[in-house]
């Protein structure tokens, strides 16, 4: 009895030595992207993105927490917005440090569930339809994000969530 508790003791301690490992060769940066096509002009789609006051409307955070609380300081809307959120999901800061027609840039310094700076980019292509919209993000590899992308990729973690923030965006848009 005290040899199989012994093998599977140095079985466990193998496993999770081959976790941590595959997990510290994980790049350093990770992205991330998802497009949808908006009916709607690009002006109609970018104001939504342009002014954090107006991420409620369509951001999957909203739905996914309602009792969240949302502090906003800064310039109203454009360069210089900013947002500090807690919810349930996590607890950071945004804030818009590029606004032009065709692209908005929002950083986000997140301290839960873990540490963490990240880029999200918008872009905005006019189309005979509508509006391409591509919400893309490059993302720091913090450690615990990289054990957990050894079993679960960060595109599937993070892809839902931009799926369901752009569904969103788009039924705001199209209103």
């Amino acid at each position: 009895m005290l040899k199989v508790l012994l093998f599977a003791g140095i079985g466990i301690a193998l496993v999770l030595v081959c976790v941590l490992v595959l997990a510290a060769m994980k790049p350093a940066r990770f992205t991330i992207a998802r497009s949808i096509t908006v009916k709607a002009p690009p002006e109609k789609v970018l104001v939504l993105v342009d002014d954090l006051h107006r991420w409620p409307e369509w951001s999957a955070d909203a739905k996914e927490d309602p009792n969240a609380r949302e502090i906003y300081s800064g310039q109203p809307a454009g360069k210089g917005a900013v947002s500090e959120l807690d919810s349930k999901q996590g607890k950071g800061r945004l804030e818009i440090v590029e606004s032009n027609p065709g692209e908005i840039r929002v950083q986000a310094d997140w301290t839960k569930p873990f540490v963490a700076r990240n880029l999200n980019t918008f872009t905005f292509v006019p189309q005979s339809d509508g509006t391409r919209v591509t919400w893309s993000l490059d993302g720091e590899n913090v450690f615990m994000l990289k054990v957990m992308t050894v079993f679960v990729s960060a595109d599937r973690i993070m892809g839902s969530h931009f799926e369901k923030g752009l569904a969103g965006l788009k039924s705001a848009a199209e209103k």
